[in-house]
């Protein structure tokens, strides 16, 4: 286990395959550590439901619609009593640095979404 410093950490690696023209992106975001009563059951449902809920939209908008990649994938994990919200996308078209733009638009624009969920309820 790595502690990386706060903010965004990119890690890239060159392949030995000259003609592979393929790129993914790994997006985590750690949502919170738990604490000393251990983790928590809500936060960790909560968690779960936001990855179901942004599955199809995030491969309407990123996959279908934008073509960034073939592959796009949200989830969510827990490591080390650290929960974690991450969105995973390949493709050839486009390079890392365009597909994490577009992420981090997305996931943007979405947390409105979510806002006006909660306050229409």
């Amino acid at each position: 286990v790595v502690a990386l410093p706060p903010g965004r950490f990119i890690w890239q690696m060159h392949v030995l395959n000259p003609t592979e023209t393929n790129n993914c992106i790994f997006v985590m975001n750690e949502i919170s550590q738990s604490t000393t009563s251990g983790p928590s059951l809500r936060r960790h449902v909560l968690l779960n439901m936001l990855a179901t809920i942004m599955k199809d939209p995030a491969y309407a908008t990123l996959r279908t619609k934008e073509q960034l990649g073939y592959t796009v994938f949200t989830g969510s994990l827990q490591m080390l009593s650290v929960d974690f919200f991450y969105m995973l996308l390949q493709g050839s078209h486009y390079t890392p640095e365009v597909m994490m733009e577009r992420v981090v638009e997305f996931m943007h624009s979405y947390r409105n979404t979510i806002k006006s969920l909660i306050t229409n309820g």
